[in-house]
């Protein structure tokens, strides 16, 4: 009887429906190959694609905007970084799911030269620095940052190997609270000594040298060897594109000047306005070398007497801190020399050439156009050369003066906490007027001529400006430099 109800049990059993219950889920590690498969890595080639990767950046790190990313990814040189001085172009990686906008995860590789505050025993070394890397809040751990650190050691392994390298070194900077990404670069091989610098940990790694597929970006072609990729071209291009509009306006200005000021004094047409009123503002030959040498001369003899090269001495954040208004002189002549770290004899031809475009726009504008036409006029009017002469140089002298007070703006006295307005707009009218005095002064003696306040002007403009760019680039605090850069500009102007 027992074995015939065991018998009817077993049976009941075979023909009971049976529970469904769900899958279970498949492992992490297959989950992130599955996602890594839907993604593509690209290299950013547009400044869409550079305003979507800022975006992205803004969103992802607190207390910075979209504005301030897209001015680094543009030209990491432009806020100085207190780590590495920017050298060459820098690629800027993104990536994506195959059918969704925006980037999911973005990062930036700049080829550079470490700073001391990043290694004192590896200052200057060429290497390639990674930052502004950062994921989206939905897509962490899912390897989204592991795959773009991968990118970057296989830039570095191509660049090592364009340049002939057993090696390209790959740096970056992480904060000392960010626990996660720390492990994450340690995990990678990254090493460091383990101090802290300005509440940073420095990591580095060497990467060996090969052949690398996959997208590639400006900064594979790094020349790990000398490490300055940036060519003449490339610094004396930030100088021409500094200089375009001032060239544009030195263009409208001799047109002006030839056009009205011709008719004073050049005899009548024998000679087209514009060849007559060359040879008259440049005079023979011997004439030009004199203007030239007294030019020169007198740049020397005002600027030892006004001592405004040393005017800011070396702290030039405090100057800038104090008057916020000299930002805007200051982050154009960043971006002309330190953007690439040139080469100091490089460094100088950039500047002098911008330089000689401002002055030579200023000096066919305010001597050719106005003075020389002022005094012509007012001469013939009342018929005292002298009179014509002292008012016109006056007038122009006060022209200049206005006119370069207004490199301050209410955002900069805003800035300001020791220096208002009108002080800072005071200073500028003091500091300039005798300058433009000079300029009118030596354009008087020489007859007319334009050759000795070219060159006392530029000679003038780019000392100043060689020495402020030394200042620069010599100042501790890097990132205070940048907010204040960063303040002074229009969000959507170019860095």
């Amino acid at each position: 009887m027992r074995q015939v109800l065991l018998l009817c049990l077993a049976a009941a059993s075979a023909f009971q429906t049976p529970q469904r219950r769900p899958p279970a889920p498949p492992p992490r590690a297959a989950s992130v190959a599955l996602e890594q498969t839907l993604r593509s890595l690209t290299v950013a080639r547009t400044p869409a694609e550079l305003k979507e990767a800022a975006k992205l950046c803004g969103e992802s790190f607190p207390g910075s905007t979209e504005a301030t990313h897209y001015g680094v990814l543009v030209d990491p040189g432009s806020l100085a970084n207190v780590f590495f001085d920017a050298r060459a172009s820098a690629s800027v990686a993104l990536v994506r799911e195959a059918d969704a906008e925006p980037p999911l995860a973005c990062v930036q590789l700049v080829p550079c030269a470490v700073r001391r505050e990043a290694s004192a025993a590896r200052s200057g070394a060429p290497v390639l620095w990674v930052q502004c890397l950062c994921v989206a809040p939905g897509s962490r751990r899912t390897g989204a940052a592991r795959e773009l650190m991968a990118w970057c050691e296989a830039e570095a392994a191509a660049a090592a190997e364009s340049s002939g390298a057993d090696a390209c070194e790959i740096w970056l900077a992480v904060r000392d609270d960010n626990v996660p990404a720390r492990t994450l670069y340690e995990s990678m091989g990254f090493t460091g000594d383990g101090e802290s610098r300005r509440s940073h940990v420095i990591l580095a790694k060497a990467v060996p040298a090969a052949a690398a597929g996959g997208p590639r970006g400006p900064a594979a072609s790094f020349d790990v060897l000398s490490g300055n990729a940036a060519g003449p071209l490339d610094v004396l291009g930030a100088a021409a594109r500094e200089s375009g509009p001032s060239l544009v306006f030195a263009l409208v200005a001799a047109l002006g000047a030839s056009a009205l000021v011709a008719p004073f004094f050049y005899g009548g047409f024998e000679a087209p306005p514009p060849v007559a009123m060359a040879g008259a503002l440049v005079g023979t030959p011997f004439q030009a070398l004199g203007d030239a040498a007294l030019g020169a001369g007198a740049a020397v003899a005002a600027e030892a007497a006004s001592g405004a090269g040393s005017r800011d001495e070396d702290d030039v954040l405090a100057a800038l801190e104090a008057n916020p208004s000299l930002a805007g002189q200051k982050a154009a002549l960043w971006r002309v020399t330190g953007a690439a770290q040139a080469p100091p004899a490089l460094a100088l031809s950039a500047i002098v050439a911008w330089q000689l475009a401002a002055a030579l726009s200023e000096e066919l504008y305010y001597r050719a156009l106005l003075q020389n036409g002022a005094a012509q006029a007012l001469t013939k009017l009342s018929s005292s050369p002298a009179l014509g002469e002292t008012v016109a140089l006056a007038a122009t002298t006060a022209l200049f003066a206005v006119a370069h007070a207004g490199w301050v703006d209410e955002t900069g006295a805003e800035a300001s906490e020791s220096m208002s307005e009108d002080d800072m707009r005071g200073d500028w009218l003091k500091e300039t007027a005798p300058f433009g005095l000079l300029f009118g002064a030596l354009f008087a003696a020489t007859g007319h001529r334009l050759l000795a306040p070219v060159v006392c002007h530029t000679a003038l403009n780019a000392y100043w400006s060689s020495v402020d760019a030394a200042k620069l680039r010599a100042a501790p605090e890097r990132a205070k430099l940048a907010a204040i850069f960063d303040a002074q500009r229009p969000p959507d102007m170019p860095r």
